[in-house]
């Protein structure tokens, strides 16, 4: 395991575990990564978090890689799947999606849905 893949394994353990903190251990300071709910750009780990947690109280979401592929010098393909559930465990939306991961120091500085 390559370090960006250690560090889309924070991001995604994190995350399922609904740790926001810790997914956000994966971000760069500078990190720009889409707003699901509002459409925009977020600025900044906290940012995100913020997303996150907002997320967390509307739906049960868990993203799983299904595939890691290099991108460059600097980025990482990952084609992963999701499942959305409502709070009451009813399913939402299931889907598979790509999201392409850029790093800066080692960190993700940017994430798009591809």
């Amino acid at each position: 395991m390559n370090e960006f893949e250690r560090q889309l394994d924070v991001l995604f353990s994190g995350f399922n575990r609904k740790d926001v903190a810790d997914a956000a251990r994966a971000l760069h300071p500078d990190v720009d990564w889409p707003d699901l709910f509002g459409g925009e750009r977020l600025r900044g780990p906290e940012a995100v978090q913020a997303m996150w947690a907002r997320q967390f109280g509307q739906f049960d979401t868990k993203v799983s890689p299904i595939a890691l592929t290099p991108d460059g010098d600097d980025g990482v393909r990952a084609r992963v799947n999701y499942v959305v559930r409502g709070l009451d465990g009813r399913l939402f939306n299931e889907e598979t999606a790509t999201h392409l991961f850029r790093f800066r120091d080692g960190l993700i500085v940017r994430m798009n849905m591809v």
